[in-house]
């Protein structure tokens, strides 16, 4: 379990350092989820919806205390897969962070965070994605909201675009 937390705090340094503080950013997705009433959702940025035609990112994800993907996840997924595999997007690399509510412990939700993460990147490598494609974190509870209402707003995913 510690390499494992020690390969993701690595891989949260990289990705802050690369992609710079996406507090406000997720704050406003956020909201957005929470006004579709869902358990969670996976995040897909405009770029990758825009170059891969992707639905837009309101498939529901996980519900509380799970890392299983749900059908509509898995068809968004297929989306990407195929973008990242054989489309427009061929050769980049796929940033995947997974989050939690606060509703465990730190070390819980941080667990919980790189599994969910873990598991859409697992899907994305058994549809034809490279492992090398793809940049696997989690910030866990970090950022989420302190109010139990919004918690099922807090279990995402995010799929980004690095280059």
């Amino acid at each position: 379990m510690n390499r494992i937390h020690r390969f993701a705090l690595a891989g949260a340094a990289v990705a802050f350092a690369a992609t710079g503080c996406a507090h406000n950013e997720r704050r406003a997705a956020q909201a957005d989820a929470e006004r579709a009433n869902q358990t969670g959702v996976v995040r897909i940025d405009q770029t990758i919806q825009k170059l891969c035609q992707a639905a837009p990112d309101r498939a529901p994800m996980f519900d509380f205390n799970s890392a299983s993907l749900t059908t509509e996840a898995r068809q968004s997924l297929d989306m990407v897969a195929y973008c990242l595999s054989d489309g427009p997007m061929k050769g980049k690399t796929l940033h995947i962070v997974g989050y939690t509510d606060p509703a465990g412990t730190e070390s819980y939700n941080y667990e919980l965070g790189y599994v969910r993460a873990g598991n859409v990147a697992k899907y994305l490598t058994n549809h034809g994605v490279k492992r090398s494609q793809l940049v696997v974190m989690t910030l866990g509870e970090e950022g989420a909201s302190p109010d139990p209402e919004r918690w099922p707003a807090e279990r995402i995913v995010d799929l980004t675009m690095l280059d």
